[in-house]
């Protein structure tokens, strides 16, 4: 076998991925992120990115460094919207794998839809939240003979594109918002997380 040597890219290429360039944007591939309670008794609305990381929110809830906005000199280029139902009952027996699916089934395609409001206009308003599935989570369940229940695949698939894709500026208020006509009961206390896809950008350092 032939050895074949490896090329590198010049100095000067290289500063183009480099993270001290001044007065030069970096860009990286971002996710937002924001985890907010939903009750038994459901809501009829949940607003997200609105309580930053620090106290009752850590990293696990939140990645947002201030309330409703990016801090100057963030932005942020939205690209697509997941929705994740975290259901708040274990599954430790047939049953409880069985209420935690049918609990999505209410959330996902009960009457409600979804609003991105930035600044003073609306970028978003769709229904069913059934059409921001996330694109990762357990699936492929069958029936259950122990308790005669049917346990519904949860939701998954493709996230909703946001087209044309959206800069959200330093210092500029935003919000996803969630709403029902009506409380959707569920069994178990649980949360929903929304996650933004797309990119963030700020001043290299």
């Amino acid at each position: 076998m032939s050895f074949q040597p490896t090329v590198l890219p010049d100095l000067n290429s290289l500063q183009q991925y480099s993270v001290n360039r001044p007065n030069q944007l970096n860009g990286q591939r971002w996710e937002l992120y924001d985890r907010v309670a939903y009750p038994t008794g459901g809501q009829t609305n949940l607003d997200f990115f609105q309580v930053p990381q620090g106290g009752a929110k850590t990293l696990a809830d939140t990645n947002m460094e201030a309330a409703g906005q990016m801090p100057a000199p963030k932005s942020f280029f939205l690209t697509d919207i997941q929705v994740f139902f975290l259901s708040g009952l274990a599954p430790s027996a047939a049953l409880g794998v069985a209420t935690n699916i049918n609990d999505a089934v209410i959330f996902y395609e009960g009457k409600a839809w979804a609003e991105l409001f930035i600044g003073s206009t609306y970028y978003v308003q769709q229904a069913p939240i059934g059409r921001f599935p996330p694109r990762n989570g357990l699936n492929g369940f069958a029936s259950i003979p122990a308790t005669n229940m049917v346990a519904y695949a949860t939701y998954g698939g493709a996230p909703y594109k946001v087209e044309p894709q959206i800069l959200i500026p330093p210092n500029q208020n935003f919000r996803f918002s969630l709403k029902w006509p009506a409380a959707l009961a569920i069994t178990t206390a649980s949360s929903i997380m929304v996650v933004f896809g797309g990119y963030q950008y700020r001043l290299s350092q």
